[in-house]
């Protein structure tokens, strides 16, 4: 179950950088609101 909660999550994170890629000129705020963390 671990692993699959694993790849899931990983899964995620690439779908959310990849959209955040396309949509970086909408949601610059928040991406750089984020890096500053």
């Amino acid at each position: 179950m671990a692993v699959a909660v694993s790849v899931a999550l990983g899964l995620a994170l690439i779908m959310l950088s990849i959209r955040r890629g396309k949509v970086r000129e909408r949601y610059g705020n928040w991406s750089r609101l984020i890096d500053s963390l």
